[in-house]
């Protein structure tokens, strides 16, 4: 199970402490115009950045190059209506989406 939920904010879009580039950084390319950080030894830790989305993935037995794909096939084409940032983290226990509207005024979360 999980939950939504959404408030008022009058600040920016708060961060996961997990959203950031692996230890160990490897660039590879997801598509021609993006490219994405995979960690050089193990290949379920990435990161990247797409159309004001951050996109982390800790996977346990996945590719995170195979899952960082996926996203970005998904959200290439669409956003939210009435969004202006959001940050994804996909790990094999749990999945984390906060996203901010575009008036920066109200913050949602789905866990």
């Amino acid at each position: 199970m999980g939950g939504i939920s959404g408030r008022r904010t009058s600040q920016s879009l708060t961060s996961f402490e997990e959203m950031e580039i692996p230890k160990n950084p490897k660039l590879v390319t997801i598509d021609s115009n993006l490219s994405a950080w995979i960690d050089a030894e193990y290949d379920i830790f990435g990161y990247m950045e797409l159309k004001n989305w951050k996109v982390k993935v800790a996977l346990n037995g996945e590719s995170a190059t195979k899952k960082l794909t996926e996203i970005y096939n998904i959200l290439k084409d669409s956003s939210p209506p009435d969004f202006s940032t959001g940050q994804i983290l996909l790990s094999s226990r749990d999945t984390f989406i906060r996203w901010q509207s575009a008036d920066r005024k109200y913050e949602y979360d789905f866990n």
